[in-house]
């Protein structure tokens, strides 16, 4: 029952961030909930995150109006993501993300000087567009939350000889992984043109 009264919790801060995180629920909706049953900890670490979000934005909180505590969280968030990529474009979204809320962080200030009237617009512009990016980055953190758990529970973990412990290899070590191999081959592959060219 706990761990339905939390996954519920999650479903209506997932409202409150934007539809496009509702889909993301729904659309793994079944993995989620497995994951749940083996993971507890797993839901309860998301849930904190979305929290976190929200409660930025909550009014009559100390820092619920602030728009500077507003970009310092999805920072925070954006952070993580990029940290925990499971792939290349996700980082790379992550980046284009970072950049945005630099470039809100940079106009905030400017703010004060406006009039009244034109300080209104721009504050609404603002609010609109961090709620977009808090909508984006979220539920982008929970595909790659989702994918980057369940990819650890199907990978064997088995300590390889000599060594203690258990060996956990992740997503985003394995595209490393990848992405070092295709660089060394690519080495190889020109200093054997070089070779041939020199032999010639």
């Amino acid at each position: 029952m706990a761990k339905k009264g939390v996954l519920k919790q999650l479903f209506r801060l997932a409202r409150r961030i934007g539809p496009a995180v509702v889909v993301v629920l729904a659309k793994y909706g079944p993995q989620l909930r497995k994951l749940v049953e083996q993971n507890p900890e797993f839901l309860t670490k998301v849930t904190q995150r979305f929290r976190a979000v929200t409660g930025a934005k909550e009014p009559g909180t100390k820092t619920g109006d602030s728009f500077e505590h507003r970009v310092q969280v999805l920072k925070e968030q954006v952070t993580y993501l990029y940290a925990s990529a499971n792939t290349p474009q996700v980082a790379q979204k992550a980046s284009e993300w970072r950049a945005k809320l630099d470039a809100i962080e940079r106009s905030i200030p400017v703010l004060n000087a406006m009039s009244r009237s034109k300080r209104g617009s721009e504050k609404r512009e603002i609010s609109r567009r961090l709620d977009q990016l808090a909508e984006q980055i979220m539920a982008a953190s929970l595909i790659d939350e989702i994918e980057d758990a369940e990819f650890e529970e199907e990978t064997p973990q088995t300590p390889r000889s000599g060594q203690t412990g258990t060996t956990r290899t992740t997503r985003t070590q394995k595209t490393n992984q990848t992405g070092t191999t295709r660089t060394q081959k690519n080495n190889e592959t020109e200093k054997n043109k070089e070779t041939g060219a020199a032999d010639a």
